[in-house]
């Protein structure tokens, strides 16, 4: 009697409360959502305060400027991250582009405000200026 050597493909698929998401993964969607909403508040927020202050002294290279733009990326890391765990939720795979581009949008919001940081410093001041030209705008 001989016995063939035959192959077998076994694929199994584990969910989670109907989810490819583990408990860990399932809290950082969560958290992700969360911190979303919180930093799309903060931007909003970060611009309201540069156009009043662009208005006040009419000038455009504000700190908020480069805030606002760190923010912009942090809340579009965000939303990359969040797209990338619901495609992740349905295949158990997601997106790697969205997570690819999510870690880069991340690292280009952290050197903005390390430049900001390292310009700040260097002298780069946010307090303006007591002077006659100054009060002649406000």
């Amino acid at each position: 009697m001989k016995i063939k050597n035959m192959e077998i493909l076994v694929q199994l698929e584990i969910f989670n409360s109907g989810s490819h998401f583990s408990e860990e993964k399932f809290n950082l969607a969560i958290l992700y959502t969360v911190l979303l909403v919180v930093y799309i508040s903060l931007a909003v927020v970060n611009f309201k305060k540069y156009k009043e202050d662009q208005q006040k002294f009419e000038e455009e290279d504000s700190p908020l400027f480069f805030t606002f733009g760190s923010l912009n990326m942090v809340v579009t890391h965000c939303i990359l991250k969040c797209i990338h765990n619901f495609f992740y939720s349905n295949d158990g795979v997601g997106s790697m582009m969205c997570e690819m581009f999510s870690h880069i949008m991340l690292v280009f919001s952290r050197i903005t405000m390390i430049t900001i940081l390292i310009a700040f410093g260097f002298g780069w001041q946010i307090i303006y200026e007591n002077t006659q030209e100054v009060k002649k705008k406000i």
